[in-house]
């Protein structure tokens, strides 16, 4: 049977736990944390915060497949409470960029969609409105 609860070595490498109380423990340890940013969104007046931690339980619930045991998720904007699991450091550290720029794509998409908008409210239009944005910044002209 496969261990529930891990702790991480000193590479952040993660091992078994003697028990629960010892995984516990890490709980309260800011060390389990991979990454965190927070995004200030001015124009909408909020921070959205993006934060990617070791859990210290595994999730892969099936008996199956090595332990899931880092996640990032979103606090906040349309994205809130959006989340990804990993299986090791490495890899939730690159998830957490991925996710940051998930973030940032999809305000870059909701300020067109509201510039757009603003200005009418013909779907058609605004459907050209938006790939004629979307040219324009990304210069396919």
């Amino acid at each position: 049977m496969r261990p529930m609860w891990y702790i991480l070595d000193k590479d952040k490498n993660p091992v078994p736990a003697k028990d629960m109380y010892q995984a516990n423990r890490l709980l309260t340890d800011t060390d389990r944390r991979v990454a965190l940013d927070d995004i200030i969104v001015e124009d909408y007046a909020i921070t959205i915060t993006v934060s990617t931690v070791f859990l210290v339980l595994d999730h892969n619930h099936s008996p199956k497949g090595k332990p899931v045991l880092f996640e990032s998720m979103i606090f906040n904007g349309e994205l809130n409470q959006s989340l990804d699991r990993y299986r090791i450091w490495k890899e939730a550290g690159e998830g957490h960029k991925k996710m940051v720029e998930l973030v940032k794509n999809n305000l870059w998409v909701s300020r067109i969609l509201d510039k757009v908008s603003a200005k009418t409210s013909n779907t058609k239009a605004i459907t050209k409105k938006i790939i004629e944005g979307l040219k324009l910044e990304l210069q396919l002209n």
